[in-house]
């Protein structure tokens, strides 16, 4: 699973460089998967972006307010001196950037805005999600009936089946009593067909649901339904049916299995 995510994030950015979509300094950072567009400095822990372009990533609009700049509140904190970064109530650690435009600690601004923040020095990366519940692995459980054991399916389940693209219902499809993967793919991706069979087995080894979902086509219903950007696309259902993680954070669920 390691390699396969390497893989990934290699061809998102070679796509978005040959695309001329992605600004050259910006070659660690992803945001939900996708290469961030604007520019960075420092790296690690110590990276800063470009304040307008985070906040646009992470669904925010940057705007002057009280004399600070302000992502995700309108509310400036009293005693915030003049020229601040404001991200959802909270002042960030702030630079000046290209051209004078502020950029901003990422982890910091991150976190603010309800996402979470993984340096990767294996695969070289910085990824930002957003936080979902802790992860807690699967834990073996008893032998169940024959009759239950029958009941459980022996694929993965295609949630739209014959009709790619429309929406679907997840939580009235889930397996109970199993831990769901709910996989996002597209005919075309390359990378999805490559995931398919190891995301398969490592579902039969550990007693999980496929559940595949295809979005047909960006800005599909249920590719706006679950606001997917990139695929494959994954999220990860626990045995009681509570989503417990998405995106890179399933991934690395995954891969503690």
């Amino acid at each position: 699973m390691l390699s396969l995510k390497r893989f990934l994030l290699a061809s998102l950015l070679a796509v978005a460089i040959l695309a001329g979509s992605l600004p050259a300094l910006a070659e660690d950072v992803f945001i939900a998967n996708r290469p961030f567009q604007g520019p960075v400095s420092g790296s690690g822990a110590d990276t800063f972006v470009g304040a307008a372009a985070l906040a646009k990533a992470l669904g925010a609009n940057l705007v002057r307010s009280q004399g600070s700049w302000v992502a995700g509140s309108a509310s400036v904190p009293a005693g915030t001196p003049g020229g601040s970064v404001v991200f959802a109530g909270k002042v960030v650690p702030s630079r000046g950037g290209p051209g004078g435009a502020p950029m901003v600690h990422l982890k910091s601004a991150a976190e603010a805005l309800g996402y979470v923040v993984r340096v990767n020095p294996q695969m070289k990366s910085i990824d930002v999600n957003r936080a979902v519940a802790k992860v807690v692995p699967p834990t073996p459980r008893p032998s169940r009936p024959a009759e239950a054991a029958a009941s459980a399916p022996a694929g993965p389940i295609l949630l739209n089946k014959g009709r790619p693209g429309e929406k679907v219902n997840i939580e009235a499809n889930l397996v109970p009593g199993r831990v769901n993967v709910v996989d996002f793919y597209a005919d075309w991706c390359g990378p999805c067909r490559e995931l398919a069979p190891r995301l398969e087995a490592l579902a039969a080894k550990n007693n999980m649901v496929v559940l595949k979902v295809d979005i047909r086509e960006w800005g599909s219903p249920v590719a706006n339904q679950f606001n997917i950007r990139s695929v494959p696309f994954l999220m990860i259902y626990d045995k009681s049916g509570k989503k417990i993680a998405e995106g890179g954070e399933a991934m690395e669920y995954l891969h503690r299995l």
